[in-house]
């Protein structure tokens, strides 16, 4: 297309829709003698659901019971704001334009709003296997909604004894001690410390583990290299100075 339009200098302008008069009338005027000779079939969200006859009767007892207020505002239409909800239907006003009702139970997409009732027996289900936070979230997202449900998951396998027990940890690494140096203030190491409502920096020689505390008039550190430099001007500046890559 390039390679067409090189031997042109088009200008593109932006075009309202509601302008486009030929444009507009074709894609919204119907033939008035045209009828569709399309046969369709009935589908139901049930088939979808890989659920037995004793589940499914439960679930849709529970969406009755539980979440009437949801589906009468469903089959009424919303409010303008979120403030108009009562306080249980407010969360689900962010998936409002996603959820229906079909056969007695309310979807949003392809996948189930499970009642609070049934929400513990589900997150059991999804946790059956141990698969870890990732996958069970992954495998609830697939057929399964209610509000919180992410957080749920998380807490659910955080407080798992089983995948504390049996999770991932990297291998235990061998202790790298330090070398001493050869020479007095040829090493220094450095931190701050709170104490008693002041601040201090404190260096440590690594080779005769004589160590030195100045107290700091804040945090800054224009102040901490100023402390330093006092230290440094008495003993020698340092080859290495190690700290634990503070602020």
């Amino acid at each position: 297309m390039m390679l067409k339009l090189q031997w042109y200098n088009p200008t593109i302008k932006y075009q309202p829709g509601k302008q486009m008069e030929l444009a507009d009338t074709l894609s919204r005027s119907t033939l008035a003698d045209y009828t569709s000779e399309v046969e369709t079939t009935p589908v139901s969200m049930l088939d979808f659901l890989a659920i037995s006859s004793e589940k499914l009767i439960q679930l849709q007892n529970c969406t009755k019971e539980e979440l009437s207020n949801l589906i009468e505002t469903i089959n009424s239409g919303w409010p303008d704001t979120r403030a108009q909800l009562p306080i249980s239907l407010r969360p689900y006003w962010d998936v409002r334009s996603e959820i229906a009702v079909s056969d007695g139970l309310i979807f949003r997409g392809m996948r189930v709003v499970v009642p609070p009732s049934l929400c513990p027996r589900m997150l059991q289900l999804v946790h059956e296997s141990h698969l870890g936070i990732v996958k069970c979230k992954q495998r609830a997202r697939e057929v399964l909604y209610w509000p919180c449900m992410n957080a749920d998951i998380e807490e659910t396998v955080k407080n798992c004894a089983r995948c504390a027990e049996f999770q991932n940890k990297p291998a235990p690494q061998p202790l790298m001690p330090t070398k001493p140096p050869e020479h007095p203030y040829q090493e220094v190491g450095t931190d701050l410390l709170y104490y008693n409502g002041k601040h201090y920096i404190l260096t440590v020689d690594f080779h005769s583990k004589f160590f030195e505390v100045d107290e700091l008039l804040d945090e800054s550190s224009t102040t901490a290299i100023c402390a330093l430099k006092r230290q440094f001007a008495r003993y020698g500046i340092p080859q290495i100075l190690r700290g634990d890559n503070g602020p």
